[in-house]
């Protein structure tokens, strides 16, 4: 399972990095995702993941394929929050569900993958040491894994 999941995010990466070669200024952020980061925590202890983020300011878009693997509960939400490492902070971006975007419920190893149009790509490509991506489960409402894009 760990290879597939990784010849998947290789594939995501390689579309994300041909998409970008069409628009100039892209940014592209590989994220690895766990519960030991989760800001105000706990996290869930075992569960992990990983965020492919494309990020194109000039068209306000951004696109991503997020993998999680043991996330306890039923996942509702991932989002990317403004915020640096260590604190929590407001969703900026809806990258599925919660009240933004549209219903849903994944099992705890599961993937989801889109785009989006977002007027916060701009300031997420100049400083992404600023946002993080996390993905919420019922079990964890506050977030389950998290990770910094810079």
């Amino acid at each position: 399972m760990a290879i597939l999941s990784s010849l998947v995010l290789v594939l995501s990466l390689s579309v994300a990095t041909a998409s970008a070669a069409h628009h100039p200024g892209a940014h592209i952020f590989m994220v690895a995702l766990t519960g030991g980061v989760e800001v105000p925590g706990p996290g869930d202890p075992d569960a992990t993941g990983t965020a492919a983020i494309l990020v194109v300011p000039a068209a306000d878009l951004v696109c991503y394929r997020l993998e999680w693997q043991n996330i306890d509960g039923t996942v509702f939400g991932g989002h990317i929050h403004e915020a640096a490492a260590g604190d929590a902070g407001p969703i900026v971006v809806t990258l599925f569900g919660g009240p933004l975007g549209p219903s849903t419920a994944f099992s705890g190893t599961d993937s989801f993958q889109s785009c989006t149009r977002s007027a916060e790509a701009v300031d997420i490509a100049e400083n992404p040491e600023n946002y993080y991506v996390n993905i919420h489960s019922d079990l964890y409402p506050g977030g389950a894994i998290r990770g910094q894009l810079g």
